[in-house]
């Protein structure tokens, strides 16, 4: 023994509190002859016990993992010389790709098999939630201890308990009971409905849809409702699986914050997702509305979103645009704009890619160009730097299907198609634009450069049979029809006055049997009299005049006017003048009450209006006559060197009564 041996073995080696050790090279901290265990300090007891993970008393010799710990505490020895996993039932789990898990005690796991429960299959358990039940094999991932197998929707957890599904065999049960349909109201009886609006989304894709103006006392905005109804339908019909979401902005002068019970029970009942814009304030116009629809750069929950204006009509399954621009082979970049004849963009049909940030980026370039506007002249728009890029400078241009130009002079290039273009252009950068039969792939390289990096002839065209067949030549009558290509081809665009909700009803009966649509107009009433049937919506199609005469005109127009913008450019700068000149007089020191407070260094000139009756409707007339008069007298005075004057300015209203409603317009202009 020597002096640092503090066990009585008859070695030099330290096994403190053994007693009956005698193997010389043995060095550990139990009492066994082997050197293999106790790795970690932790004695263990058991002399048959030479594993490597601690004492649990459970010889595992044969066990090939022998550095994972066995939890069970059964006490049985593992004799599987192939079992890898974390139990003790002498099972092969070693294809398990979440080994980490432990196994009830009766795993059978297939080699195939690398869920998390004890059956010999590898359906379940997906979303890494174990299953106990060995017949719950669905793909919910959920321990219910159902067999699913005979829902065809099988992401769907059934969860009312009732021990079976053997009726959930319909395609469309998207609920959660065992019935073969969808319950509407959730009252247990399946109406053929859908009582799934609130869950969380069930797809990475959307659809986004857009209806603003909406005033319950004006009820032009129901047309548009209408068509998201029977979009919705069609798309459905043709195998969409996206979700589908409208956005709808109520008018400030509306008295409710939501949809009436009726018209969202009809959007809830066709599964699509309601938000809410927020009311605006002021004047608001149809350009205004344009830029609004950008917001969908904040449906984050997404890894894409097709924007579809409210009177298009999807004519097939337009799922291949999410599908085509997602994973390493794609074949779309993660932005798509769709060039028409004499436009590079279309703002009524485009797919972004949402994320953090993204909106509040794009509202700063809104923000920028509007301060870069303020003092051009009327329309207040540059059509050379446009919204930041300056074609001719640059060497580039942007191409339509029959045109190519160097100036953002194309229809709708002062809102949202130009806004549109240059985010995904040159914003971006990474975007698909497709130009009649041709797709451009723009892209960026390791040094900042922007280059377009493929262009493919006509990609669109051959796509497997579940997106719908394409016919370029088909009989059917399409508005805007500009390509016999996809996604031309799949839908239809109602601009104008060929709304079907502004039209009579075709003749004949829109719900024969043996229908063969002449246009897409009898696409839309055919779909429409189905849902009106089966949403009971209680519109007499027998007098439709009388209905689309109640629905009207279209709340905003359907123009995005060089006046709006102007008036925009011009309120925007009034408003941030009278902030910052707020913020100045907050700032400034109390004045000193002497004469000499009110010495000037130039005379001021006072200029007075009297406003006696604020404007009918809109105050956008007042607005620009303030801010002429405040340019025409700022030009004329001191503070315009060239003018020569030595005279500075106030300017003052005098408000009669009846006109204090409007006093506001005139104060923020100075």
């Amino acid at each position: 023994n020597v002096a640092t041996d503090a066990d009585d073995d008859g070695n030099t080696h330290d096994d403190a509190g053994a007693s009956a050790v005698v193997d010389a090279t043995d060095d550990d901290a139990d009492d066994d002859k082997s050197t293999q265990d106790g790795k970690n300090s932790i004695v263990e007891t058991v002399p048959n016990d030479d594993d490597a993970n601690g004492d649990e008393g459970v010889d595992e010799d044969a066990d090939t993992n022998k550095n994972t710990e066995e939890t069970d505490g059964d006490g049985v020895a593992v004799v599987g010389a192939t079992d890898g996993d974390d139990n003790d039932d002498g099972f092969d789990d070693k294809n398990d790709t979440k080994n980490n898990f432990a196994d009830a005690a009766a795993a059978v796991d297939a080699a195939g098999d690398d869920d998390e429960d004890d059956d010999d299959n590898n359906q379940d358990g997906k979303n890494g939630s174990s299953e106990t039940a060995p017949s719950d094999d669905d793909e919910n991932g959920h321990d219910e201890g159902l067999n699913d197998d005979a829902d065809t929707n099988k992401n769907i957890e059934e969860t009312d308990g009732g021990g079976d599904d053997d009726n959930a065999i319909d395609a469309n049960d998207d609920d959660d009971d065992d019935k073969n349909a969808d319950d509407a109201d959730g009252n247990g009886d399946d109406e053929g409905g859908d009582d799934d609006a609130g869950r969380n989304n069930t797809s990475a894709y959307a659809y986004v849809f857009m209806v603003g103006g909406v005033n319950e006392k004006q009820p032009g905005y129901l047309g548009f409702l209408y068509n998201i109804l029977v979009a919705s339908e069609v798309l459905r019909q043709h195998g969409s699986k996206a979700d589908i979401v409208a956005f709808f902005q109520f008018v400030a002068e509306s008295d409710l914050d939501e949809l009436p019970e009726k018209e969202a029970r009809l959007l809830v009942s066709q599964n699509i997702k309601v938000k809410y814009l927020p009311k605006p304030t002021g004047e608001f116009t149809y350009y205004d509305l344009q830029l609004e629809k950008f917001r969908i750069l904040t449906l984050t929950q997404y890894r894409r979103v097709l924007y579809v204006d409210s009177d298009i009509l999807p004519l097939n399954n337009l799922d291949y645009v999410f599908d085509l621009s997602d994973g390493p082979d794609a074949t779309l970049k993660e932005n798509m704009v769709v060039a028409t004849r004499g436009e590079p963009s279309n703002g009524g049909f485009f797919m972004l890619r949402p994320g953090e940030g993204e909106y509040e980026e794009l509202q700063g370039i809104i923000a920028q160009q509007m301060h870069d506007a303020k003092d051009l002249p009327h329309p207040k728009f540059h059509n050379g730097n446009g919204w930041g890029h300056n074609f001719k400078k640059a060497g580039d241009h942007w191409k339509s299907i029959k045109e190519t130009g160097s100036m953002w002079s194309y229809w709708g290039a002062h809102c949202d198609q130009g806004l549109l273009y240059y985010w995904v252009r040159y914003v971006k950068r990474e975007t698909s634009l497709v130009i009649g039969n041709t797709v451009h792939n723009w892209s960026t390289d390791s040094k900042g450069k922007h280059f377009l990096e493929k262009e493919l002839k006509q990609p669109l065209n051959k796509l497997p049979e579940k997106y719908g067949a394409f016919k370029p030549k088909s009989s059917m009558k399409r508005p805007l029809n500009v390509s016999n290509n996809r996604p031309y081809t799949d839908y239809a665009h109602f601009t104008g006055d060929t709304k079907p909700w502004r039209i009579d009803l075709p003749a004949g009966n829109c719900l024969k049997k043996s229908y063969a649509p002449e246009s897409a107009a009898h696409t839309w009433f055919h779909a429409f009299c189905g849902l009106n049937k089966k949403l009971q919506m209680g519109i007499d199609m027998a007098n439709w005049e009388a209905e689309r005469h109640r629905i009207g005109d279209a709340p905003l127009g359907n123009k995005p006017d060089w006046a709006a913008m102007s008036r925009r450019v011009t309120k925007t700068a009034a408003d941030k003048l009278a902030k910052e000149k707020s913020a100045e007089a907050d700032a400034a020191p109390a004045p000193v009450a002497t004469a000499a407070a009110h010495n000037h260094t130039h005379p001021t000139v006072a200029y007075a209006i009297s406003l006696i009756k604020c404007p009918a409707g809109s105050s956008a007339g007042l607005i620009d006559a303030s801010l002429v008069l405040r340019h025409s007298i700022h030009q004329n005075s001191v503070r315009n060197p060239a003018s020569g004057s030595k005279y500075d300015y106030r300017m003052y209203a005098i408000v009669h009564e009846q006109a204090q409603s409007c006093a506001a317009v005139v104060e923020q202009a100075g």
